[in-house]
């Protein structure tokens, strides 16, 4: 299916269970392009996702208490130009819960940041991920804050490249204000910090 041209969101689901999102295409809408709450066992693969005016993706799933993993595969989408509205804090992915895989995803062409997590137990793999925070500073390509039970996360194999313009305080991971219990390997940085304020890997206070 194609979804094209909104206000709002393109795509809402709620507590949704089994459900294949695939080789779909959404593209300039004002909102949220795809907007998935408290969803388990969720496959979001091979879709584009162009052009909107706050986030590309919202995808929340699993439990931190108990640590349940959501099920939940995000895989081989490619996404790019969010925020045009509101400029910062409006990533292609903003991810909250547990447990949630984002693998071979191509982020690219984005004023902030590609991802912007708020749980545990990711793995963020073999994605690539170039020419964002063209605006923001005192960010990360991928953005973690302030909450130091946010742990367990994995980022393995990811190409970054061509992050940020120079001068501004801007990362490729950025662990900002205690987070702690992340785990960072295999990754190629090309181009991908500021090289002044942050290196590609920031960590601030964790």
């Amino acid at each position: 299916l194609s979804f094209v041209g909104g206000r709002g969101r393109a795509v809402l689901g709620s507590n949704c269970r089994n459900v294949v999102f695939a080789h779909n295409a959404i593209r300039n809408f004002g909102g949220e392009g795809l907007h998935l709450g408290g969803i388990r066992d969720c496959t979001i693969y091979g879709n584009v996702l162009c052009g909107f005016g706050r986030a590309a993706m919202d995808v929340s799933g699993g439990n931190r208490k108990t640590l349940r993993a959501s099920g939940i595969r995000i895989e081989s989408n490619d996404i790019s130009h969010t925020s045009r509205a509101v400029r910062t804090y409006t990533p292609g992915l903003r991810l909250f819960g547990c447990g949630t895989e984002v693998v071979y995803n191509h982020f690219h062409d984005m004023p902030s940041s590609a991802m912007r997590l708020e749980g545990n137990d990711f793995l963020i793999s073999m994605n690539l991920v170039e020419d964002v925070l063209l605006e923001s500073g005192d960010q990360g390509a991928v953005d973690i804050w302030g909450n130091p039970s946010y742990q367990g996360n994995v980022y393995a194999y990811n190409v970054w490249r061509r992050i940020g313009r120079k001068g501004h305080g801007q990362a490729s991971i950025r662990f900002d204000d205690r987070i702690s219990g992340q785990l960072v390997y295999g990754n190629r940085f090309e181009d991908a910090c500021d090289g002044r304020h942050f290196g590609a890997v920031q960590i601030n206070g964790g």
